[in-house]
């Protein structure tokens, strides 16, 4: 059956040759040397081994949160009446819209205590002032003061009451 195979080879290789030769341009180099060919063909049996491997990878994934301190407000003067604060047109209670925030949010904090969330300087989105100007949301739970800062001067500028 080997012989077959070489037979095969051989003949296959003289004609690749041959079909090389009639594409090669002719030349006026002088003719090469008649060249001898060997072949030689082996049979080789392989045999494939599949080794199947199972493995667990675990991750573990850590999240540190950073909980930023609230700002602290220095508390103004004596806690206000709850009854006191009512909506009037001009402002809530006895806090009036345009007076300084300082003094506002400092009555707040004195008759709420700390805030529970204060958004710090930001632009308005132009949800409750024009966007672009600069405000400030200040909560105590459900009551939430907004203020307002034009020329640097920040003011207290509106309310809302939630819930």
């Amino acid at each position: 059956m080997w012989l077959v195979l070489v037979a095969l080879v051989v003949a296959g290789a003289w004609y690749l040759t041959q079909a090389d030769a009639s594409e090669t341009p002719a030349s006026t180099a002088p003719a090469a040397a008649p060249t001898t060919s060997t072949s030689t063909t082996s049979s080789t049996t392989t045999s494939t081994t599949t080794t199947t491997t199972s493995s667990t990878t675990s991750t573990t994934t850590t999240t540190t949160t950073t909980t930023v301190p609230l700002p602290s407000i220095d508390p103004v003067g004596e806690p206000l009446p709850l009854e006191a604060l009512t909506l009037s047109a001009f402002g809530m209670g006895p806090l009036e819209f345009n007076s300084p925030a300082a003094d506002a949010l400092g009555a707040l904090t004195a008759t709420f205590g700390q805030p529970t969330a204060d958004s710090g300087p930001m632009p308005s989105q132009g949800e409750y002032f024009c966007a672009g100007d600069t405000i400030r949301v200040v909560n105590w739970d459900s009551l939430e003061a907004l203020t307002l800062t034009t020329d640097g001067v920040e003011v207290f500028a509106a309310f809302s009451v939630t819930g």
